[in-house]
């Protein structure tokens, strides 16, 4: 009853604000889904292989609301995704945009939720922006610059990244993988809960007749007392109830060049922080420093309805002791987790690093697919048949050495990474309206395996059927 009365609101409430705002453009999109996962977990235990099953199905249903318009003195846009949960209910999150702004002195003076634009001409990269007030100049067809005067910081949520999350965790993961994970009877309520910080920052796009194309951008996040890596005791904390003012910076630099049918491009970031953590031993500092750099290139070709690119992500690692402790953190992402793939993003919760989310600055020191320091290399092919859609898309990961001791600098020989790694692929093929960016029958066939040792292989199917509509009569 509590989910069909929120569909009814859902769908009525839009038109309400559309009657009145007298929007350019309101639609909603309601989707199904038919997910289903199977896999195999062999551990090796006393020169003995034992086989763990394990396997889900999840039928949630999806509906999205967008809602833009732009006149002289202001603009907005609006965009709210609806969700259902395993436990009948309804999750409702913002979308990649959802702010109002005004337009005063040259500026738009907002508040809301605004992405970072992709000024590169990428197709591997990770969504992330402001979530509070920000000030950006008028859009231009040079550039672009925002500053982010209030960012509520809460990992920048998305539904893409939360809805299968949200049907339980706990019955797409094997049991051993549950316990390392900590996921043991965690609720979607539990999963779904953040917690707000301040960040702030300042970013510029751009790009030239040329075809150069290029990106600054600059952040700082306080973590107050975020963490789940490191023991946070009253000693860490200082005995101060309102955290132990833990912080972070994040610094990325763009540069690419597009000609006619080819791009390339890079990126560097770079993290600077502290997380302050109980004392340790090998470790005199009643903290533990957070200096890391990565780097992101892509490369590809395109034409008219078709694009094949190559792209990488290599991170650099920990800085450890001899035995292995942690002296140093290495690279630390913000934003959501880049690769597509649902096993990686929500079920193994992957990242390539230590990352900063809803929950706090989270690392894994598990053996199996989840936060830890690990390059990337792939490549991704779209094509357009008329009506039809085709997407192909596969990705090589090799987690960095976390044995031994290390320095923290980057190294693209053997010897920084393990041999622990992970494949992952899928394939995509769906049917939309010749003028419509959005599928509106889909079928996703994917899968991972990892290595030996761990022992994973696993794969999905994916099945979605959607319809949209206008508010607005035409």
């Amino acid at each position: 009853m509590k989910v069909r009365f929120m569909v009814f609101l859902c769908l009525i409430f839009p038109s309400v604000l559309v009657a009145e705002a007298e929007s350019d453009e309101a639609k909603i999109r309601i989707s199904t889904f038919g997910f289903k996962t199977q896999g195999r977990r062999n551990l090796v235990e006393k020169n003995q292989t034992q086989t763990e099953r394990f396997g889900g199905i999840a039928l949630p249903f999806w509906i999205r609301f967008r809602a833009n318009s732009e006149k002289e003195d202001w603009k907005a846009n609006l965009e709210l995704d609806a969700v259902s949960t395993g436990e009948d209910k309804l999750r409702i999150l913002p979308g990649k945009e959802a702010y109002l702004a005004l337009y005063s002195k040259g500026f738009y003076w907002g508040f809301g939720r605004k992405s970072d634009p992709n000024s590169l001409p990428s197709r591997f990269h990770w969504n992330d922006g402001v979530e509070g007030f920000f000030v950006e100049t008028k859009r231009s067809e040079r550039y672009r610059i925002r500053f982010d005067a209030l960012d509520f910081y809460r990992g920048f949520p998305l539904a893409e990244n939360r809805w299968l999350i949200w049907q339980g965790k706990d019955s797409y993961l094997p049991a051993s993988a549950r316990k390392e994970l900590g996921a043991m009877s965690e609720k979607s309520d539990a999963l779904s809960k953040t917690k707000f910080r301040y960040r702030t920052g300042i970013g510029f796009w751009g790009k030239e007749n040329s075809g150069v194309f290029y990106n600054l951008q600059i952040r700082y996040l306080s973590l107050g007392n975020w963490g789940r890596f490191g023991e946070e005791t009253s000693e860490a904390r200082s005995f101060s109830s309102l955290g132990d003012k833990d912080y972070l910076s994040h610094t990325k630099v763009g540069l690419g060049y597009l000609l006619e049918s080819f791009y390339v491009l890079g990126e560097g970031l770079a993290s600077r922080g502290l997380d302050k953590t109980a004392t340790h031993p090998q470790r005199p500092q009643k903290s533990l420093p957070i200096s890391g750099e990565a780097l992101r290139i892509e490369t590809g070709v395109f034409g008219s309805g078709w694009c094949v690119s190559l792209y990488g992500f290599l991170p650099n690692g920990d800085r450890r002791s001899k035995n292995g402790e942690i002296l140093e953190l290495g690279f630390v992402g913000m934003g959501t987790s880049p690769l597509p793939n649902p096993l990686l993003n929500q079920i193994w919760g992957w990242t390539p690093g230590a990352w900063v989310t809803g929950a706090g600055l989270e690392k894994d020191s598990t053996r199996i697919p989840s936060k830890r320091p690990s390059g990337i290399f792939g490549t991704q092919g779209s094509f357009k048949f008329g009506n039809l859609r085709l997407e192909i898309q596969s990705s090589y990961i090799q987690f960095l050495s976390d044995t031994g001791a290390s320095s923290g600098a980057w190294s693209i020989s053997p010897k920084g990474f393990s041999g622990s790694f992970m494949r992952e692929g899928s394939i995509a093929i769906g049917w939309a309206k010749r003028e419509g960016n959005v599928p509106d029958l889909q079928l996703d066939l994917g899968g991972i395996e990892s290595d030996r040792n761990t022992g994973i292989k696993q794969w999905y199917l994916l099945f979605k059927f959607g319809w949209e509509f206008s508010c607005v009569p035409k």
